[in-house]
């Protein structure tokens, strides 16, 4: 098993939420979409990879409101 941990992170100058999570979820979704269309990422057979545990976080900063969407890619593949 291969397991990456990766974050779509998202910093608008305004303090509203709505556009800030639609945002960051319109990126998460380009990930799962690569994804999707190879699930083996590149790799050799018979690798299957998945995008899982992700979970919306919301900072308000100095300068505006902040998206942050960690997330895990789990490969798994047999030698």
């Amino acid at each position: 098993d291969i397991i990456l941990t990766g974050a779509v992170l998202v910093r608008q100058g305004s303090t509203k939420v709505k556009p800030c999570r639609e945002a960051t979820f319109a990126i998460f979704a380009e990930v799962e979409a690569v994804v999707r269309a190879d699930p083996a990422l590149g790799l050799g057979t018979p690798t299957v990879c998945s995008v899982a545990e992700h979970t919306f976080h919301t900072e308000q900063t100095a300068t505006g409101i902040q998206g942050r969407l960690p997330f895990t890619l789990t490969c798994s593949t047999r030698i």
